[in-house]
């Protein structure tokens, strides 16, 4: 008997355990739940929206404001996933370039400074990230003012994303400003990008890219048309014609009244 009473109270100790165990990771599991699901629940919309930064598409006043707001009412998790972090600082350089348009400088340099380490953060995690390289290199820039050091992030968004159209149309623009800082790879490489831009229809902002930021280097620009398709290098020349800029396209011979 007093076996069979000990071997009934140590099993009934365990039984006790081993229901405090299942207890405890049931707490756990709901206050888990409790704090994940709502990121996992937020995370759908903010990441179409983030997508939607990408293409570089326009939102009505507020609605980024409004988003990140949500994000900083949401708990930060020990374990939060790279994609949570990079969707965060893309909404935050979006959210730093509204305030530098429209705002004060000093707002603007302030949500510069904290998109700037939301980006260095991400890119920490996964550094292969055109996107991202590339407004790291905006944002130091419009922080510090031009750094050669900086070049290196530019070079970086085209080493980790040399054909990426759908941020082709920025990263241009702000390689030709630098065209003289940038090492002969990188030049080529916008050089490539910008006969791709002519070569996939965008005509008009390849033009006013010429025509300002690129027009110190419209001989290799304009040589690097020959990548491209004789129908669009056409238009492009028309468009030029039409704003009374003359230069030789290659292949492409116009009327005489393009030229008025």
């Amino acid at each position: 008997m007093p076996v069979m009473a000990m071997w009934s109270s140590g099993f009934g100790m365990s039984l006790a355990m081993v229901r405090l165990t299942f207890g405890l990771a049931g707490i756990a599991a709901v206050v888990w739940a409790s704090t994940v699901f709502p990121v996992f629940r937020m995370s759908t919309p903010v990441r179409e929206i983030a997508s939607r930064i990408l293409a570089d598409d326009r939102f009505k006043p507020g609605v980024i404001d409004g988003v990140l707001a949500s994000i900083d009412r949401s708990p930060e998790l020990p374990l939060m996933s790279h994609a949570v972090t990079r969707t965060e600082a893309i909404l935050r350089v979006r959210w730093a370039e509204e305030a530098m348009m429209r705002r004060g400088t000093d707002e603007g340099d302030l949500r510069a400074a904290i998109s700037e380490q939301k980006v260095r953060h991400s890119l920490t995690i996964s550094p292969v990230d055109s996107f991202l390289w590339l407004k790291l290199y905006s944002l130091s820039s419009a922080l510090h003012g031009f750094d050669v050091r900086n070049i290196a992030y530019l070079d970086q968004s085209y080493a980790t994303g040399p054909f990426e159209g759908w941020i082709a149309l920025q990263r241009n623009r702000l390689a030709l400003a630098a065209f003289s800082m940038l090492s002969e790879v990188t030049r080529q490489k916008a050089e490539i990008e910008f006969a791709a831009i002519v070569d996939s229809g965008f005509v008009e902002a390849a033009a006013i890219s010429l025509t300002n930021v690129g027009w110190l280097q419209r001989d290799r620009l304009l040589a690097s048309l020959d990548r491209a398709d004789v129908i669009s290098r056409e238009q492009f020349a028309k468009w030029l014609a039409r704003e009374g800029v003359k230069v030789d396209v290659p292949g492409i011979v116009l009327e005489e009244r393009f030229g008025r």
